[in-house]
């Protein structure tokens, strides 16, 4: 946004000792010194206190911010001579097109946010960018405020929301005016906007129901809890506006704390790129000098031990919850549980025969007492302390391809080629099958909330039919190496399917296509 000959002569002429004054080109749209600051914070510390509180009359980098309104823009510089530069390229020989102007309104949030507030005001000058349109500070300080018949106002004068959005955004400023007055226990006005607002704004019966039944609390406390909202002197205000957001483009208003999102992503970035990296990215520093590279010092490179046991190829592992047992699974028909001792050493704790096939997947239970393997398409539970087998289950047709424990520790989940999920209870006495699937399943994940299992595999086109017995003479099954390939000649595409945990139902379906041949 570029400020106008006039506006900007108007910057140039002021006085900074003019203590009344704010930043950049707010007080020459009229509004009052008490501006909204996007969201800032006075270096680094947030006061969120929505706007109800007495503002501080602090400014500059010192100043306090309530709930996002800061108390002042900073003061317009002495003299400060504007910079015109040709073109809108932050860097015109760059490859890639990054607008002077975003950069500049950003860097202007930026400053803003950490308090340093005269800087701000000295780029707005010499720049001739603002952060925002007055009409868009002044809709910010009525929402942070309360002023909800200014905010409407404002944001209809502004025209930025789509009409058929704009009937969401009332309802959203509606709620939280029949919140605020409910907790005011001004329980009269909360009616007429129930019904003269909310009603005509929401097809959503559920929520008018819940939001009617708040009318019965005893008490502001009650409202809160109810409604599980913090209240008008909470942080509402700020989530309101945060919501808001959604319906106003991003170039009208810009979203808080824009910089910090930038950079969070280019860390983000960095850390998928870092080839050792090990560590979580809350303990990786982060620096605007350089990329994030790690080394390879804290990159497991030494073999500590050897576990020789298994007379075949390993092929797969899995360690316990609490560590202290790691259980492999072999083509020589055998799974071994190995303990790690208190002084380091490792022993073999248990090994687990009676395989009729090699084992493929392992799976321990969430207290770590029992654990599950798969050998084609059998699946045995054995008790974790004894090496006791409990139960042999047998109710799939084809290649066990996954076994997953339930996050509540109910039951657990397998799934297999054959195209069925089954899901059994913790002793896996019981068992109830989830249908043929679309896909021959190769893995399998449960979400931690319990609400959706995702499932990938493979679809395979066109009809096939193995005339193979699927238990051998000889014992060996027709795919002894137990994986997923398809028939030669089969035309197959890989799948992801996600289901509704508690009704079974397909929620969504995937399809990877092949990548093209370089």
């Amino acid at each position: 946004m570029k400020l106008t000959e006039t506006e900007q002569n108007y910057l140039l002429s002021k006085s900074p000792d003019a203590g009344s004054s704010i930043a950049g080109p707010s007080k020459p749209f009229g509004l009052s010194e008490t501006n909204i600051g996007n969201g800032h914070y006075s270096n680094g510390k947030s006061y969120l206190s929505n706007g109800s509180g007495s503002n501080s009359a602090q400014g500059g980098a010192g100043g306090a911010s309530t709930n996002g309104v800061s108390q002042k823009h900073g003061k317009p510089p002495a003299m400060v001579a504007r910079v015109d530069l040709p073109g809108d390229s932050l860097y015109p020989d760059a490859n890639v097109h990054v607008s002077r102007q975003e950069f500049v309104r950003l860097l202007l949030q930026g400053l803003r946010d950490v308090g340093y507030m005269e800087s701000a005001a000295t780029l707005e000058a010499e720049s001739g960018y603002v952060m925002e349109e007055p009409q868009v500070r002044g809709f910010r300080e009525y929402v942070l405020q309360g002023n909800w018949g200014k905010a409407e106002a404002t944001l209809m004068r502004m025209g930025t929301v789509d009409e058929h959005e704009l009937m969401n955004v009332k309802l959203l400023i509606s709620k939280q005016k029949y919140l605020e007055l409910l907790e005011a226990k001004k329980t009269h006005s909360a009616l007429q906007v129930l019904r003269n607002e909310l009603t005509p704004y929401s097809a959503d019966t559920d929520l008018l129901h819940s939001l009617t039944s708040l009318i019965m609390c005893s008490d502001p406390e009650d409202v809160r809890r109810r409604a599980d909202w913090d209240g008008a002197s909470g942080t509402s205000r700020l989530h309101l506006l945060n919501d808001l957001q959604r319906y106003i483009p991003s170039s009208v208003m810009i979203p808080q704390r824009r910089f910090l999102t930038l950079l969070e992503q280019a860390h983000s970035y960095q850390l998928q790129r870092c080839i050792y990296h090990n560590l979580p990215a809350n303990l990786t520093p982060f620096s605007l000098y350089t990329d994030h590279q790690c080394d390879k010092v804290g990159f497991p490179r030494t073999t500590t031990n050897i576990l020789t046991g298994h007379g075949d190829e390993v092929w797969n592992i899995e360690w316990s919850h609490d560590g202290t047992f790691l259980a492999s699974a072999s083509r020589d028909k055998t799974a071994i549980i190995w303990r790690v001792k208190e002084n380091g050493e490792w022993e073999d704790y248990k090994t687990l025969r009676e395989h009729p096939y090699p084992v493929g997947c392992l799976a321990w239970s969430l207290d770590d007492t029992a654990l599950l393997t798969s050998s084609e398409n059998y699946i045995k539970l054995w008790v974790t302390k004894t090496g006791v087998c409990l139960r042999t289950l047998d109710e799939h047709t084809e290649t066990v391809t996954v076994l997953s424990w339930l996050p509540d520790g109910s039951g657990f989940l397998s799934a297999a080629l054959d195209r069925k999920i089954i899901q059994w209870d913790h002793t896996g006495s019981s068992s109830s099958s989830w249908g043929p699937t679309p896909i021959r399943i190769t893995d399998l994940a449960v979400t931690p909330d319990l609400t959706r299992v995702v499932t990938i595999g493979m679809n395979q086109i066109g009809q096939y039919h193995d005339p193979s017995s699927r238990r051998a003479a000889n014992g060996t099954p027709p795919n002894p190496a137990g994986n997923a390939q398809a028939p030669t000649g089969i035309k197959t595409e890989n799948r992801m399917v996600i289901y509704e945990y508690s009704s079974r139902e397909v929620e969504s379906h995937l399809v990877f296509l092949p990548l093209p041949n370089v």
